[in-house]
């Protein structure tokens, strides 16, 4: 991938400075940002998203951060950066964007993603890395949704509504989503994360549960393929069939009376009925 190294230079010299009386030390930057749709935020800061007509980019950061800026374009993708981030506190700067087309968002380190309008798109990815977040209130896709979250860090979305999506937890963070509407739901969870899905619905319930972690979902699935390994927790809620293996001392809680197509119980482990 070629990145572009003019787009600094550009934002920085036609970016319109100004500089505000009741925050002397604060200098807010505008910008126009054409044909982007995914989004890179790979240090300490505050991003704030919404979907408009129009892509724009305003950037307000202290005045002495301005040379550790490092806001750049590869292909579709707007990268915003802080160099030596650590050495700042994680509010320093804060990234406001308009973008007509949204397809990716990701955020690493300790980076703060809020989207603060209805999200619409065809295929939509949401990308954690260590201790970052990202909240969203509603997200409407047609096709593919994938939330991946690693480490520590933190997803929250209100209202998602999609065909196929696709659920990843590594490690210690959380993922909450108070309702979930979609044809096919795929959920991997590893070491001792949480996944807490409130209410929805959905055809195929596949759950892959891994080490400590625990799964809890609310959503009335008309099928379920189960697998936990380890020590973990999985409340489920099914209609009409399920399918079942633990391997290790991990319990299931099992809501909505299914036939059980199969059972695999190694070790401890057991179905709860509730």
């Amino acid at each position: 991938m070629k990145k572009s190294s003019l787009f600094v230079t550009v934002l920085l010299a036609v970016g319109t400075l100004s500089f505000s009386k009741a925050m002397a030390e604060t200098v807010t930057m505008h910008e126009d940002i054409q044909g982007i749709s995914k989004i890179a935020l790979t240090s300490a800061g505050d991003l704030f998203i919404k979907q408009g007509n129009k892509d724009s980019l305003r950037i307000e950061i202290d005045k002495a951060l301005v040379p550790e800026l490092d806001v750049s374009k590869t292909r579709n993708t707007l990268n915003l950066n802080l160099k030596h981030s650590n050495n700042y506190q994680p509010n320093s700067v804060k990234y406001y964007v308009v973008m007509k087309d949204i397809t990716e968002i990701s955020t690493k380190n300790s980076g703060k993603v809020v989207i603060s309008s209805n999200i619409k798109a065809k295929d939509f990815d949401l990308n954690v890395e260590n201790s970052g977040s990202i909240s969203a209130e509603q997200i409407n896709v047609s096709d593919s949704s994938n939330i991946r979250l690693a480490n520590s860090g933190s997803i929250s979305v209100g209202n998602l509504n999609t065909n196929n999506f696709h659920l990843s937890l590594k490690n210690s963070g959380s993922i909450d989503i108070s309702k979930l509407n979609a044809n096919n739901l795929d959920s991997s969870l590893a070491n001792s994360g949480s996944i807490n899905i409130s209410e929805g619905k959905v055809n195929l319930q596949t759950i892959k549960l891994e080490n400590s972690g625990t799964y809890k979902s609310g959503v009335q699935a008309s099928h379920a393929d189960i697998d936990i390994s380890g020590s973990g927790s999985v409340y489920a809620d099914v209609k009409d069939q399920a399918s079942v293996n633990i391997s290790g001392s991990g319990d299931l809680y099992l809501t909505g009376s299914p036939a059980l197509k199969s059972v695999s119980i190694t070790g401890s482990g057991q179905i709860h009925s509730m």
